[in-house]
């Protein structure tokens, strides 16, 4: 983990007087972490994305980077699967009217390009900073938003491995037995999930914001987990103003 160089970018974020990070520095921020995330690039204009695409190579996620669009898939601000150069002017035109239309002033910065990575099993995980009772660390056995209690486990202050694959147990998504590969009621194979990548990521994050004098918030979702590693694929981090 770079230390420094979190400190550094989160310092910088901070004097421009921004309240979050925006993609690029979302992802930046995770790999000085060292948590892994999808190849990425920031780019400006159509021109460079197609240029980008070629390097990065069908299919393709594309998200808009914006100051003023923290839930970009709320105003569609984020696009999965683009096949083709076709698909990408297309969604890269309509996402700009997206946001002029829910948005009239807001300041697009560019886009990210993002390798499509496999599918897996989805969870999120988050830390978040109380100025009165510290710091908040939780799991969720899915993505997007958490709607069954029963499938959210916390804890508070910076967690170790052992404290971090317990929360894991403790949702009903997840248990010890997800580490090796088995067969459903249905005689279908279930791939093994590394529940030791999820651990490391948790004990990464709460360590991270813990830490972090001016990062309020840190939450990775989705995180996909695979039978070895897992990759971040979208953050969001909120800062103290």
């Amino acid at each position: 983990m770079n230390r420094s160089g979190i400190e550094k970018l989160i310092d910088s974020v901070c004097r421009l007087g921004r309240g979050h990070l925006v993609e690029p520095e979302a992802k930046k921020l995770l790999q000085l972490c060292d948590i892994a995330v999808p190849r990425f690039i920031h780019v400006n204009e159509l021109s460079e994305a197609r240029d980008v695409a070629d390097q990065i190579g069908f299919p393709l996620v594309l998200k808009i980077v914006s100051e003023e669009v923290v839930h970009k898939s709320d105003i569609g601000g984020v696009a999965i699967g683009l096949k083709d150069t076709g698909a990408l002017e297309e969604c890269w035109t309509l996402m700009l009217l997206n946001v002029a239309d829910e948005n009239p002033i807001a300041v697009v910065e560019g886009f990210v390009l993002e390798e499509m990575v496999p599918r897996g099993a989805e969870v999120t995980i988050s830390a978040m900073k109380d100025d009165r009772f510290g710091t908040m660390i939780m799991f969720h056995s899915g993505a997007g938003e958490i709607n069954r209690i029963q499938d959210v486990s916390f804890r508070f202050g910076a967690v170790s491995k052992d404290e971090a694959l317990k929360m894991i147990g403790e949702v009903t998504g997840f248990t010890a037995t997800d580490c090796v590969e088995s067969i459903d009621s249905r005689g279908r194979k279930v791939p093994a999930k590394d529940l030791n990548a999820i651990a490391q990521a948790l004990v990464t994050i709460s360590n991270v914001v813990n830490e972090t004098r001016n990062l309020k918030e840190l939450e990775i979702s989705p995180l996909i987990v695979y039978p070895e590693g897992a990759v971040a694929v979208d953050a969001k981090a909120l800062l103290k103003r």
